[in-house]
């Protein structure tokens, strides 16, 4: 907020002072014999005596004191006119009147130039300070999609969980658990649709397990009391295995099913990978840690 207001108040200067004219120099010129034939005639100082009031007017805006002296000097020079006249006088305060309309020509032109460079220093600021600041809102917005797209660190990923039939209830627990932080669980059927594969023979079975593979980092084995003696989950650890997906066990046997009760695990599998307690290690809480952990130590 505090970087916007400043390039707001930075612009509004830039466009008052681009609305700013410069200031006009100030004649250098005051004729006194103006057809230059040696003769000054009355009507010559009369245009002389106009020109030197316009000049110390235009003097008077930064010197009023030496603008007051030179029109004291002017006005004596008309109330003389046409008897009592100085030209040599007359002369040396036009001189005078030059030398310091040179002065004021001089630091105005000083004043322009330092104003100019200020002014492309300010443009090169800003362009700079926008850039920053688009900089800054991309990294901003890049990170907060990136947040969105995380959970406590833990990228989205679509996870293949597989299991005994016996344990879908227990198993729907720990989906629910990964998918209501907007993350993605394969692998999950009814128990009857999963009959219906079965029936179909051996390769459509596999067929199915491959396709659910085929998108997935980490392969989840949820294991039950029935588990270890399931051909369907032995085969695909040894897919996902074949695949280096990232791979865990997960001890559900405590989760209650749908009657409120609880069974035994078969062991620990798959062999030789991190393994879970669901209720003990706090599953809800952890397991985006874990399968984050596994997805690493597989290179996905």
């Amino acid at each position: 907020m505090k970087t916007k207001m400043f390039l707001v108040n930075l612009c509004i200067v830039l466009v008052l002072a681009s609305c700013t004219t410069a200031a006009k120099p100030i004649p250098t010129s005051i004729p006194l014999d103006s057809n230059r034939d040696g003769m000054i005639t009355p009507e010559e100082l009369k245009v002389t005596f106009s020109t030197m009031h316009e000049i110390v007017k235009q003097i008077a805006e930064t010197r009023p004191a030496e603008a007051a002296t030179f029109e004291a000097q002017i006005t004596s020079f008309e109330d003389g006119f046409p008897i009592n006249l100085d030209i040599g006088r007359i002369s040396q305060t036009a001189y005078e009147i030059l030398s310091v309309v040179q002065t004021i020509n001089d630091e105005q032109a000083v004043q322009e130039k330092t104003s100019k460079n200020l002014m492309t220093g300010v443009y090169i600021f800003i362009v700079i300070a926008a850039a920053v600041l688009l900089l800054v809102i991309f990294l901003f917005v890049r990170r907060r999609r990136s947040n969105e797209t995380q959970t406590d660190g833990n990228s989205i990923r679509s996870v293949f969980f597989s299991f005994e039939n016996g344990d879908f209830s227990r198993a729907a627990v720990v989906r629910e658990s990964w998918i209501t932080e907007r993350k993605e669980a394969v692998g999950f059927i009814d128990t009857e649709d999963f009959e219906e594969l079965i029936k179909q023979g051996e390769a459509v079975v596999k067929a199915w397990i491959d396709e659910q593979l085929e998108e997935t980092s980490v392969t989840v084995v949820l294991v039950g009391k029935d588990t270890c003696n399931s051909e369907w989950v032995k085969y695909a650890v040894e897919k996902s295995m074949q695949n280096n997906k990232g791979l865990l066990g997960i001890d559900v046997s405590k989760i209650k099913d749908l009657q409120g009760k609880k069974s035994e695990r078969c062991g620990k599998i798959p062999e030789g990978y991190p393994f879970y307690l669901w209720n003990k290690d706090d599953g809800k809480e952890n397991i985006g840690r874990w399968i984050e952990t596994a997805a690493k130590v597989a290179g996905r």
